[in-house]
């Protein structure tokens, strides 16, 4: 059998994961929300989504391909 219970070293301090100064920070993009529509600019036709990852990182994701001329809203 695994063994799945975490065991902190000797003298280790507890880390209070709600606190953002002592949380871990992911270099892994493990989930995203969007945060934006982008629109096209002449018809107002949703083209994709602003999408913010837990890394902090915002990626546009296109319905129907990139497209240039377009307002985030």
């Amino acid at each position: 059998m695994l063994e799945t219970e975490i065991r902190p070293d000797r003298g280790s301090q507890p880390i209070d994961m709600m606190d953002p100064n002592q949380a871990p920070v992911s270099k892994t993009r493990l989930h995203a929300e969007p945060i934006k529509r982008i629109l096209d600019r002449s018809t107002g036709e949703v083209v994709g989504w602003l999408y913010e990852w837990n890394t902090g990182s915002q990626v546009p994701m296109w319905k129907d391909g990139r497209k240039t001329d377009v307002v985030y809203e």
